[in-house]
């Protein structure tokens, strides 16, 4: 599933593009929608179907149809941007410009920090939240009596979501750190373990915010998803009120 992470950072990257009006992308639904109450036996009322929007077929065209609104450069960009989540990812930080600056390096701009229904890639955010409970850098540090060799591999390795096709441990935190973005620097921290050590519980934070973040653009997605297919002719449990003679699917 790091394909789709990935697809998505490499996407970003493009420039935006205005996109013809395409078909909701629901191939690999198990049924399409009945565009109006279905056939009847001569000798039973008129029906419509209510569909379930987490099981069965109502369930497999939503997230059928959430895959095809975020493979929609145009379509994801603007609910990104109109969610403002870019910006609650880097709220509570301790150092926010050093991290933005961490994640410029990494992904060109801190406004393009990879953000993923959770739904479409789940192993993002449980990667991203056990940033949380991993040592701190000085703790491993101190551990090694000094040598911050095993702190670097440890956080490194916690920074690199393989599963996800992304690598958070930025190519340019020492220049930030000899610029002081996380801080004036102590005289006697030789190795600026004290810094990293301000990055990383930095990362802790930015993590969990991550994890947040991705919850609520699955809700915005699948909110999308529901209502442009209620607008194909769908109806749905909780959505729809059901006519008489109305059954569930």
């Amino acid at each position: 599933m790091g394909l789709v992470v990935l697809l998505v950072y490499l996407l970003q990257r493009q420039s935006k593009i205005t996109a013809p009006q395409t078909a909701l992308g629901l191939d690999d639904a198990e049924a399409p929608p009945a565009a109006g109450p279905p056939a009847a036996e001569p000798s039973q009322p008129a029906s419509t179907i209510l569909y379930d929007t987490e099981t069965g077929q109502g369930g497999a065209a939503v997230k059928q149809r959430m895959k095809a609104i975020w493979a929609n450069a145009a379509e994801r960009e603007q609910i990104i941007e109109r969610s403002g989540l870019i910006n609650q990812v880097y709220q509570g930080l301790k150092y926010q410009s050093g991290i933005q600056n961490a994640i410029a390096g990494i992904f060109g701009a801190a406004s393009r920090i990879p953000l993923v229904p959770d739904s479409l890639e789940p192993s993002y955010s449980t990667r991203a939240k056990e940033w949380n409970s991993v040592p701190g850098f000085e703790t491993l540090t101190s551990s090694q009596g000094g040598d911050p060799t095993e702190a670097f591999s440890t956080w490194k390795a916690a920074l690199n979501l393989r599963d996800a096709g992304l690598n958070f441990w930025p190519p340019n935190i020492s220049a930030l750190i000899e610029a002081k973005e996380f801080g004036p620097i102590n005289k006697g921290d030789r190795n600026r373990s004290e810094k990293y050590n301000e990055f990383t519980g930095d990362m802790r934070v930015l993590g969990q915010n991550i994890a947040f973040a991705n919850k609520k653009l699955d809700e915005f997605v699948k909110d999308k998803a529901i209502a442009d297919l209620r607008g194909a002719g769908w109806n749905f449990l909780g959505y729809d009120s059901p006519p008489s003679g109305s059954r569930a699917a």
